[in-house]
């Protein structure tokens, strides 16, 4: 069986080749394989022009896309090629004590010609159908993320004016607090002067009645005083400590609320095209609207968040 002109696959890649020459080669152990590569494989992995060493063994259309391969490997990755080439090749090479003639170049007659030009032609329209139909799979993967964006442009305009929505409630609590804190520190301001007050008051009174049978009930008195004003300044202290858990409980709740609503809405973006989404009004609604006194740690009526008796359960 004639082997020469046949296409074969290059071991190590996905590329083929025309088989343009087998047997020995001139000062190299084993049998070889010649082969002209074609395509893009013939750019990166061609060695030589079919020649090794000034001995030409066969001929290549463009300069250097030869490659010599050891037939074992060669065969190994083409099996359609006859198992009885190698045996012939070495029976003829041993068993008659002479070596295989080496041709100094390689002819083809018309025929081959022809079979290696339709080899060629068939793999290349092999080539382009692969990668039309590669194109034709990008461009249709392409299409559905144009229409996902689509979708999901709606969604995050909405998911941007929620966020701003939030921003602007939480400046609102912020700037509350802050006024909270400038009126406690305000209250301080007027207990610790009116504490000093009364401490002059009572120093004067006790210089009065230094000496007298009353002094003693004026220090339990002058006494009693500052501890009720010790009390309201700790009182002060942990008003204040509570309005900060507060705005710092609320923001996280808003944040986590955001968050929640954000995975909520793309969860519903991915049902299926044949169910109905799930209603979600645009605007919230605020627990709190209509009533005097809402309180948004237990959420419930009858208090504010600042008097609430249940703000232990809810830090």
């Amino acid at each position: 069986m004639d082997l020469v002109g046949t296409q074969v696959t290059v071991p190590g890649s996905r590329g083929h080749g025309i088989l343009r020459y087998y047997g020995p080669i001139d000062g190299k152990a084993g049998v070889f394989g010649g082969i002209e590569l074609i395509g893009p494989l013939a750019t990166s992995r061609g060695k030589n022009s079919g020649n090794v060493d000034g001995v030409q063994y066969f001929d290549v259309k463009i300069p250097q896309t030869g490659l010599f391969i050891p037939w074992e490997r060669l065969r190994s990755s083409n099996p359609q090629l006859d198992n009885d080439t190698s045996g012939r090749i070495s029976r003829q090479s041993s068993g008659n004590g002479r070596q295989l003639h080496i041709p100094k170049r390689s002819t083809q007659s018309t025929p081959e010609k022809n079979r290696d030009s339709r080899q060629e032609a068939l793999f290349y329209k092999q080539q382009y159908e692969t990668l039309k139909e590669e194109t034709e799979k990008k461009s249709a993967i392409l299409t559905e993320l144009q229409r996902t964006v689509a979708e999901l442009e709606p969604l995050l305009e909405e998911y941007e004016r929620d966020l701003q929505e939030r921003d602007k409630k939480l400046a609102k609590q912020r700037a509350e607090f802050e006024r909270a804190r400038e009126n406690w520190r305000e209250s301080m301001d007027l207990m610790s002067s009116t504490q000093q007050e009364t401490e002059l008051f009572y120093e004067e009174k006790l210089k009065e009645l230094e000496g007298g049978a009353n002094i003693e009930a004026l220090k339990k008195l002058h006494e009693k005083e500052i501890d009720e004003l010790q009390r309201k300044l700790e009182a002060s202290q942990s008003r204040v400590e509570t309005l900060e858990k507060q705005l710092e409980a609320e923001k996280n709740k808003n944040d986590r609320k955001a968050l929640d609503d954000i995975s909520t809405k793309m969860a519903h973006t991915s049902l299926n095209n044949n169910q109905l989404p799930i209603y979600e009004p645009k605007k919230q609604t605020d627990p709190s609207t209509g009533r005097d006194n809402w309180c948004g740690l237990c959420e419930q009526d009858g208090h504010v968040a600042s008097e609430c008796p249940y703000e232990n359960d809810a830090f």
